[in-house]
């Protein structure tokens, strides 16, 4: 699977829980949420302006985490055609939390 795919289904998943507004990464927090542990770094300021959706709020990170993973799981078993166990290992392997200060200007065009 393609990079730019594997954002774009981390930004969908994450738009599943998250409304972001301005998040500081391309895969829009899903990497620093898989990493998350506490609710205090759930509401760092690290992840930019994303805000956790009012059906999740009183709910443990590890369930946010959970909700989130399992939509990214969903669409790329679906896409791929492949089971979940290997769509779940695709997803954690393959870092997409490339900030935009981290890439040049002509990379950043090409991922946006």
């Amino acid at each position: 699977m393609e990079r730019l795919q594997l954002i774009a289904i981390k930004r969908t998943a994450m738009g599943t829980a998250f409304f972001c507004t301005g998040p500081y990464d391309y895969d829009h927090g899903f990497d620093r949420l898989m990493s998350c542990k506490t609710l205090e770094d759930l509401r760092s300021v690290v992840f930019g302006d994303i805000l956790l959706h009012t059906f999740l709020e009183q709910r443990k990170v590890d369930e946010v985490k959970q909700f989130v993973l399992k939509e990214a799981i969903q669409l790329v078993s679906a896409i791929e055609h492949v089971s979940w166990d290997v769509a779940e290992t695709l997803l954690l392997q393959v870092l997409t939390d490339v900030t935009r200060q981290v890439l040049g200007n002509e990379q950043a065009r090409d991922i946006v």
